[in-house]
């Protein structure tokens, strides 16, 4: 109970008022259930939004995420699924598009790359390791493709001068591109051969890359030292 109380000097009175607390304290309670209650619902509707936000919004961005990662480590096979037609499912088309594009160019790239008759072969500018060689070059330095990626020129071989090579990486990093070098190299049996070189500076995977394509000129060179000792003979 609550007891309130006051003195009447001029009567000699104490007027005493009592209440129990329950009854006092009644608007109070339901104030804070009713706090509680909008509480409560306030929790309910953030969960209820939350849970939209997740399923219509944070869990495409996700999805968006995670094949993004795949394309960029070389899975064109990846789709994002397509659901609706909001802003989120339009996006999920057009990355659906681009890499169904990228596969066909890739497709296309290498058709063109593993048919080409000449050697083509792409090295790292930043070690000077093989990224990828054709069959052609394969063949032309008698080995597996797996035995010449990841391996420099020089590990394998097929530079005569390293010094000259290095030069001609240094105009590569200046110009971006080099067109119909003659190169002094060295075949699988250790022969020396002559061929025409030609390079473009490329970005692949973030780094510098050197995509070549040769021609061997071996047996125009033979001609021409077969032409020099007769005229030198004449």
């Amino acid at each position: 109970y609550r007891v309130f109380f006051s003195l009447v000097p001029e009567l000699g009175w104490r007027m005493v008022y009592v209440q129990p607390e329950a009854a006092l304290m009644e608007s109070l309670s339901d104030a804070r259930r009713l706090a509680w209650l909008i509480l409560l619902g306030l929790l309910l509707a953030a969960a209820v939004v939350i849970h939209f936000l997740q399923r219509s919004i944070l869990k495409p961005v996700q999805a968006l995420r995670n094949a993004q990662e795949k394309v960029q480590e070389g899975d064109l096979s990846v789709r994002l699924q397509v659901s609706g037609d909001d802003e989120f499912a339009k996006l999920a088309e057009s990355f659906n598009r681009m890499v169904t594009a990228l596969a066909a160019s890739e497709r296309r790239f290498r058709v063109g790359f593993e048919a080409f008759p000449h050697p083509i072969f792409l090295n790292r500018m930043s070690d000077g390791r093989y990224v990828d060689v054709n069959p052609a070059f394969a063949s032309q330095c008698d080995k597996e493709r797996s035995e010449l990626v990841g391996r420099t020129m020089q590990e394998i071989g097929v530079i005569v001068d390293p010094e000259s090579a290095r030069a001609q990486g240094a105009e590569l990093l200046t110009k971006g591109r080099l067109d119909g070098i003659t190169l002094n190299t060295s075949s699988a049996s250790h022969e020396p051969q002559w061929a025409i070189c030609s390079s473009r500076l490329i970005e692949l995977d973030g780094e510098q890359v050197a995509l070549s394509v040769t021609t061997d000129i071996s047996e125009l060179k033979a001609i021409e030292a077969s032409l020099k000792e007769s005229e030198a003979s004449f």
